[in-house]
């Protein structure tokens, strides 16, 4: 092979005269520089991606955790429905009656409650044996099912569902539950018998203030009135 002549380019990003066997639209400086940022967005997105694989291992980490405490609630449920339907409780003394809200109150049961009060740890107590009555026993729904949605949202459409007579009309607010916010739950079980077109269209007209204004016709609340000008 002959010697290759270098020839006069015009660097195109720093815009300095250079010389080159063939075309090149950059420096050697520039092109070196170039190298150099594509290994570090290189070392940067594998960076970004390890640590993006790392997040999503603990989050299903994290989730799996969560979704365990929730199957202990409906655990307890079932138990406390079992103490209380079969009166086992009153087993604890039987030199006199025992009753339930005694029992309740003993101080190794760690109620998630947040006072110790004995009608706080009824009404837990409640909604624990309620939400296993109703998606456990009456529509035989099995925990794992029931555990990714979280005690909270079962116990708010508990009540909702419980009268129904099949299956069937549950699904609908198991799909809300597992789906919206605690927040537009509370919304929808509010609003549950107006259609959509109906709470978008709703004219507020009987919302009332506290603080807040809200409409009882659509669940919302409002900074300034939003009642009609008259």
């Amino acid at each position: 092979m002959g010697n290759q002549i270098n020839m006069k380019h015009f660097c195109q990003k720093c815009g300095r005269v250079f010389k080159a066997p063939r075309e090149r639209l950059v420096c050697d400086t520039c092109l070196l520089g170039e190298q150099k940022e594509l290994r570090t967005k290189k070392s940067e997105e594998e960076l970004n991606l390890k640590k993006a694989e790392e997040h999503f291992s603990l989050v299903q980490q994290l989730r799996k955790c969560l979704i365990a405490g929730q199957s202990y609630f409906l655990l307890a449920g079932r138990v406390l429905y079992q103490i209380k339907s079969q009166e086992t409780y009153k087993a604890e003394d039987f030199s006199r009656e025992i009753t339930w809200e005694e029992f309740l109150m003993r101080p190794d049961l760690p109620f998630p409650t947040s006072s110790r009060n004995s009608d706080s740890i009824r009404r837990m107590a409640d909604r624990l044996i309620g939400v296993y009555k109703t998606f456990i026993e009456k529509f035989q729904y099995k925990e794992d099912e029931l555990a990714s949605i979280g005690f909270s949202k079962l116990a708010l459409i508990a009540p909702v569902v419980k009268d129904l007579d099949k299956k069937d009309n549950v699904v609908p607010w198991i799909e809300k539950a597992q789906l919206l916010t605690v927040k537009d739950l509370i919304a929808e079980i509010r609003t549950k018998d107006k259609t959509f077109a109906e709470i978008l269209e709703c004219q507020h007209s009987n919302a009332y203030e506290i603080k807040k204004f809200y409409c009882p016709d659509c669940a919302s609340y409002f900074q300034n009135d939003p009642r009609p000008k008259k």
